[in-house]
């Protein structure tokens, strides 16, 4: 007797996937040339086989915050962070893009974070990965990746975090991104 074609459903990995919200937040990246940017890895990503669970676009905005008006906003400059699960299953992603439209920085800095949750014990959180990288390369748009690689299937709430500064014409912009890719077949 044949098994059923979903039967392996839990072992193997779902792939090619977007969850609706983040095909939603993709959609509304409000600044052309990253949207294009991020529509293209996205493509990618899901052509390869990985399950896309969050988008997330971050302004840059001049610190402190709460004293931005929209004209300190640089023009063009946004961060998106990617939070997905390998085309294996095997690792979840947290893939981060700046991009300053025609602006280009003197530096570029960027921390990012992966960090579980057991869904039984919400006081159990990890940080499985926080790495902080600096270029002092000119450019106008830069991606990076970190991951962790999962050491069982046991599910977990997972969430990425990506907070970048760059520095522009002498001025310090900061953003901010959170991602919540959700419960992820990947324990620690």
């Amino acid at each position: 007797m044949a098994a059923p074609a979903n039967a392996d459903s839990e072992e193997s990995p779902t792939v090619g996937s977007i969850t609706e919200d983040a095909q939603s937040e993709l959609a509304s990246i409000p600044l052309p040339t990253l949207q294009e940017q991020v529509s293209e890895r996205v493509t990618q990503l899901i052509a390869e086989g990985g399950q896309v669970g969050a988008v997330q676009y971050a302004p840059y905005v001049t610190e402190p915050a709460s004293e931005v008006t929209t004209m300190a906003l640089p023009s063009g400059c946004g961060m998106v962070v990617i939070a997905y699960m390998s085309p294996t299953g095997s690792q979840i992603v947290n893939e981060s893009l700046t991009s300053c439209g025609n602006k280009s920085w003197t530096r570029h800095v960027l921390r990012q974070r992966i960090v579980a949750t057991n869904p039984f014990n919400g006081l159990d959180t990890r940080t499985l990965v926080d790495e902080t990288n600096s270029s002092t390369v000119r450019a106008s748009s830069r991606a990076r990746t970190v991951s962790w690689s999962c050491k069982n299937k046991n599910q977990t709430n997972m969430r990425t975090y990506a907070r970048a500064t760059v520095i522009i014409g002498g001025v310090t912009y900061t953003a901010d991104a959170q991602d919540v890719y959700g419960f992820a077949p990947c324990g620690w």
